[in-house]
């Protein structure tokens, strides 16, 4: 990772994924993984993968050794899975460092959704 980049990662995020499906369909988490990260309150006009327009509200920047999936829960700096529910992924991406390597996660959680025509 850009050192530069490294330096910025000052907050502990953690994130929790799915182990398995409970018999209501619900996903089961495991337990929560503690990575440095950056959170960035900025509202962002994004496509969900099925090309839906949202607003972000919140990016989560982590490294790339953050094992993400569209099922993993986020909580935020001071957040715990015991009193928290975790916040789900709207979107994400593995963005690619200056050596052309797998260099840090870009993850952005839901806000406002919004259908095809901006409404």
């Amino acid at each position: 990772m850009d050192s530069q980049l490294s330096q910025q990662l000052g907050q502990t995020i953690k994130v929790a994924n799915s182990t398995a499906v409970n018999s209501d369909g619900e996903s089961v988490y495991g337990a929560t993984v503690s990575h440095s990260g950056r959170v960035i309150d900025r509202m962002v006009m994004m496509h969900s993968p099925q090309g839906e327009r949202f607003v972000s509200e919140r990016q989560i920047v982590l490294p790339a050794t953050a094992l993400i999936t569209s099922n993993t829960l986020v909580y935020l700096p001071g957040e715990t899975s015991s009193a928290n529910s975790g916040w789900p992924i709207a979107a994400y991406a593995l963005r690619v460092g200056e050596n052309s390597s797998s260099d840090h996660w870009k993850v952005w959680l839901g806000g406002v959704t919004r259908d095809s025509a901006g409404r």
